[in-house]
């Protein structure tokens, strides 16, 4: 009888231990990589004399959301900033699957032209407006 409490005393601190060093486990935070995305992309698009494009991270988690501003000299032509815009979104979609949705607006001075989304669910990009 003595043995068999034991046993049953050790099985339930054992069960314990394990339950709790689990749940420590799993309570550890999804790492963010909206943050290294947004400094990625900034570093390979401001490239060859170009330094029109900031990105930033408007919400963190997983995914996270990252906003990409491409600025282009005032009175340049529109379908320019959109072809543009829309290549450097279709690059980085290629590149691979990406862990954060990406928001890539094209400006012309200070005027709004162009935004595409990256899903980071199915890997495409589509035209915002």
């Amino acid at each position: 009888m003595k043995k068999t409490l034991f046993l049953i005393i050790l099985f339930i601190s054992l069960f314990t231990i394990w339950a709790i060093l689990s749940c420590e486990q799993s309570a550890q935070p999804i790492e963010d990589k909206a943050e290294k995305i947004a400094n990625w992309i900034q570093e390979k698009v401001n490239m060859g004399g170009y330094t029109g494009c900031t990105a930033r991270v408007i919400e963190r988690g997983n995914p996270g959301v990252v906003q990409c501003d491409l600025r282009f000299p005032a009175g340049t032509d529109t379908l320019t900033v959109r072809m543009n815009v829309k290549g450097v979104a279709e690059s980085f979609a290629q590149a691979g699957r990406l862990a954060s949705t990406i928001y890539y607006a094209g400006y012309s001075g200070s005027q709004s032209i162009c935004e595409y989304k990256y899903d980071c669910y199915t890997g495409r990009v589509t035209e915002k407006y």
